[in-house]
């Protein structure tokens, strides 16, 4: 199935994610792409494919399940990259491919083991190990400053990721623009606090608003479905190109539980592989996102839709 180059809609334009739904205007501005450059080694280690669902039969259904691009020329890349040779779509090259899906033991052929690395973060983080699915994307923010650890040696993968957050961590990949702080904006947010630049430049550009009684609730968690609003929105902001698969949603079991207004924003974030799937067909857009999966997510925003 083709996939379309779309827009954003005029239905996501109309919610806000971040807040209650709040009718927002969408702002032109200069495209910045290049605010933020990778390191010198963007890729660090051996990334595997998230697993898919173990029903699944054919190689280019599962990979559209998890969101990877499935055409023929990929598929003999992804090939290549797991060790089978002279790729031609053959039944059993397939299945060879497919098994290692469901197990989650498909590398990705963008992903190779880098010689050396300077900041390595399976060495400054204890609890950053060596292997693990998030490893290259904590190391690509890590590199570019767009998040940092808990302290000195935890990056806290598994810990909830807040508002203020994330926010944040837009806010450095956009290369941290100056902003007039707004005292009378949200009642919770002083000058003085972490997140408060961020969160002024996020609402200046209605890329994300408040909860409600004149709240931001940095310190709130967000979910998946709630990033990839705020990325699709930021997406538009910076005019960016991208994919739009209609049917994406359809290989997720719990794709019902996305709410009205970040389906368009689901089926952008899963189409370009910006959120993948948790396997046997889970998307959990209502889950609390964890700092690992916000700089996977961040990550893949980077390398799909900001390259």
């Amino acid at each position: 199935m083709k996939n379309v180059f779309k827009k954003l809609t005029a239905t996501a334009m109309a919610f806000t994610l971040l807040g209650t739904g709040t009718a927002v205007t969408q702002i032109a501005v200069p495209n910045l792409a290049n605010s933020v450059t990778a390191s010198a080694a963007t890729v660090y280690t051996t990334f595997y494919y998230p697993k898919c669902s173990k029903n699944h039969t054919s190689i280019v259904d599962a990979l559209k399940e998890i969101g990877v691009e499935s055409n023929y020329n990929y598929r003999k890349n992804i090939a290549a990259a797991n060790g089978i040779s002279g790729y031609s779509g053959t039944g059993d090259q397939n299945t060879q491919l497919l098994s290692l899906l469901k197990q989650g033991k498909l590398k990705n052929p963008e992903y190779q083991p880098a010689p050396s690395i300077q900041n390595d973060v399976t060495k400054i983080f204890s609890d950053v190990k060596s292997g693990e699915w998030y490893v290259s994307a904590i190391q690509f923010v890590y590199d570019n400053k767009i998040m940092a650890g808990i302290s000195s040696s935890k990056f806290c993968p598994a810990q909830t990721t807040t508002r203020g957050e994330f926010i944040n961590a837009l806010y450095n990949l956009e290369g941290r623009p100056s902003v007039t702080f707004n005292k009378n904006r949200f009642n919770d947010v002083q000058w003085y606090d972490p997140y408060a630049n961020a969160i002024m430049w996020a609402t200046n550009k209605n890329l994300a608003s408040g909860t409600a009684n004149g709240l931001f609730s940095p310190n709130a968690a967000i979910t998946r479905e709630q990033i990839a609003v705020t990325l699709y929105k930021y997406a538009n902001f910076k005019k960016y190109n991208y994919a739009f698969n209609n049917n994406i949603l359809n290989y997720y079991s719990d794709s019902n539980k996305i709410h009205y207004w970040a389906k368009d924003a689901m089926i952008w974030a899963v189409t370009n592989g910006v959120i993948a799937g948790k396997g046997n067909g889970i998307l959990d857009p209502l889950a609390n996102t964890t700092r690992a999966e916000c700089a996977q997510m961040i990550y893949n925003f980077k390398r799909n839709i900001a390259k």
